[in-house]
């Protein structure tokens, strides 16, 4: 049974999980950017699904794509945790830019978190130790 996104977003937010996939799952095979984020959110947390970070990236991926924020955000995150995906701060940075560009000042702050892990990485002990000091203060 497809349904409107509304119906879908309504079905989440009363936390009829069962439901908001049901309605969510068409929509998003069919390309719409915000259902599928949604799909990705319910997958990512478990919401009426069991918890499978490997289909909610798929699913932010795909909204990502699209150019919607959310997903590019969350996306951006699943990269720097590794989460259903190999870990990946330049992938991360890229997604989180993205989100950034669009004026998300989540992503804004995620990309310099972002930034620093890659750098830290790539940094000596000592350099590591700055950092460290530096994301202190």
């Amino acid at each position: 049974m497809a349904g409107s996104l509304e119906e879908a977003i309504s079905a989440s937010e009363r936390g009829d999980y069962a439901a908001a996939i049901r309605l969510f799952r068409p929509l998003a095979e069919n390309g719409d950017a915000i259902a599928q984020y949604y799909l990705g959110d319910l997958y990512d947390k478990g919401r009426g699904v069991p918890q499978d970070y490997a289909e909610a990236t798929k699913w932010y991926g795909r909204s990502a794509e699209q150019g919607f924020s959310l997903a590019q955000h969350f996306l951006g995150f699943m990269y720097l945790l590794g989460r259903g995906v190999p870990q990946d701060h330049a992938q991360a940075l890229k997604w989180l830019r993205r989100g950034a560009e669009q004026g998300l000042a989540a992503s804004r702050h995620a990309a310099t978190g972002a930034f620093h892990l890659r750098c830290e990485s790539r940094a000596t002990s000592i350099e590591r130790a700055i950092l460290s000091r530096l994301q202190l203060d």
